[in-house]
C-alpha cells in the first residue's frame, strides 16, 4: 500500500496506544539523554465536555498527544514517558482532582479544564450516540439501583459527581489553570483559539489560517478512504486494519483517489488529527427531550460528598442559563 494510504491508516491521531511503543522506559542507556523538565500541556475536565476533541487541538503543537492512556494513571509512569518529548499534552478527564499532584511534579505545566453546557454532556450520557468511535455507552444501571433514580436522574448525578471538583481544580491550578469554555470555543472558533494558543505556542492567524488549509485536505483524505473502507468492510477497529479481500484493482483506484487528493493539497501534514473543528461533537441535542426531561433536569438535586448539588444552578453559575425559563 502506498504511502498515502499509510498516512491515513497509521498517522490518523498522533497519540500512542501501546506502552511497548515507547521503547526507552527501560533503556537505562537513554536515561542521559531525556528531557528533565518537559513541557505539560495537561487537558481534564468532565467526561463527555469535548476533552478528547480538545486534545487534538494540540497536534500541531506539541511532540505527541496522550489522549485516555490508562498505562499512565501513576506519576512515576508519566515521568519515563514524558521524559522523552520536550513538549506534551495529556488528556484524562481523571486529573481532575489530581492538579496539585501533578503540579508538584511538573513544573513547567498549564492545566486546560474544559466545561461544557451540562445539558449537553448529560445527554451524551443519558443518550450516547451508537455511531460513536470509539463506543461511548455508559452503564448507569448500579447507579440508578443505589440511588433509586431513573437513567435521566443517574446521568446527571454523574455529571454533577464531575462538577463538584472545579473551584477546587482551578483554586489548585492557579495562574497555571485555564477554564475553557468548549461552547464557546466551537462557537467562535477562530478568537478563542487565538485567546488560548498564541502565547503558549505562538500561534498567528497566519498560521491558523495555514493550519485549516491543512485540515481541510486531512478531512478530503479521510472521507475518502473512510468510504472506501466502510463499502467494503476493510475498517475492522481503529487499530487493526487490513487489506486482505481487495482486488488489484480496487487498491489502485483507492491510492490513485489518495494520491490525487495529496496532491491538490501540496501538503499533508506529519502528525494527524481534526483542525479545525468540523468534527467537533455535536451541541444542543438536548432540545430533542421531552418537557418530562427538561423538568426532570430543571429540578434535580442531590447530596455528593457532602454537598447538596443542583442542577439547574450549576448551569447559572456557569452562564448556560439565566434561570429555569429554558
Amino acid at each position: 500500500m502506498s504511502d498515502y494510504a499509510q498516512i491515513i491508516r497509521g498517522m490518523k491521531y498522533k497519540k500512542y496506544h501501546e506502552p511497548v511503543k515507547i521503547h526507552s522506559f527501560f533503556d537505562a542507556e537513554k536515561m542521559v539523554d531525556l528531557v528533565k523538565n518537559p513541557e505539560c500541556h495537561f487537558i481534564t475536565g468532565c467526561i463527555r465536555s469535548g476533552t478528547n476533541w480538545f486534545s487534538t487541538l494540540f497536534y500541531p503543537f506539541t511532540d505527541i498527544v496522550f489522549s485516555d492512556f490508562e498505562g499512565l494513571r501513576s506519576i512515576e509512569d508519566r515521568k519515563m514517558a514524558f521524559a522523552e518529548f520536550p513538549k506534551i499534552a495529556f488528556k484524562i478527564n481523571e486529573d481532575l482532582t489530581e492538579i496539585g499532584e501533578l503540579k508538584d511534579n511538573f513544573k513547567n505545566s498549564i492545566f486546560y479544564i474544559i466545561n461544557r453546557d451540562g445539558r449537553e454532556i448529560v445527554h451524551s450520557i443519558y443518550k450516547p450516540n451508537p455511531k460513536s468511535v470509539p463506543p461511548r455507552a455508559f452503564d448507569l444501571t448500579e447507579s440508578m439501583k443505589e440511588n433509586n433514580e431513573s437513567e435521566l436522574e443517574a446521568a446527571i448525578r454523574t455529571w454533577l459527581g464531575y462538577m463538584q471538583h472545579y473551584d477546587n481544580a482551578l483554586e489548585v491550578a492557579g495562574d497555571q489553570g485555564i477554564l475553557v469554555d468548549y461552547n464557546k470555543l466551537v462557537d467562535n472558533f477562530d478568537i478563542e483559539i487565538l485567546k488560548l494558543f498564541s502565547k503558549p505556542f505562538g500561534l498567528t492567524i497566519a498560521q491558523l489560517s495555514r493550519l485549516k488549509k491543512i485540515g481541510m485536505a486531512r478531512n478530503s483524505m479521510e472521507q475518502v478512504i473512510q468510504k472506501k473502507l466502510k463499502r467494503m468492510q476493510w475498517l475492522e477497529n481503529d487499530n487493526n486494519m487490513t487489506d486482505e479481500g481487495w482486488s488489484i484493482e480496487e487498491k489502485e483506484n483507492l491510492d490513485n483517489e489518495l494520491h490525487s487528493i495529496a496532491l491538490k493539497y501540496k501538503e499533508i501534514p506529519e502528525g494527524g488529527g481534526i483542525f479545525p473543528p468540523w468534527k467537533s461533537p455535536s451541541q444542543k441535542k438536548w432540545m430533542s427531550w421531552s418537557e418530562e426531561e427538561k423538568e426532570v433536569f430543571k429540578n434535580y438535586e442531590c447530596e455528593i460528598g457532602g454537598k447538596i448539588l443542583n442542577a439547574n444552578d450549576t448551569l447559572i453559575k456557569y452562564g448556560y442559563v439565566k434561570d429555569k425559563k429554558w
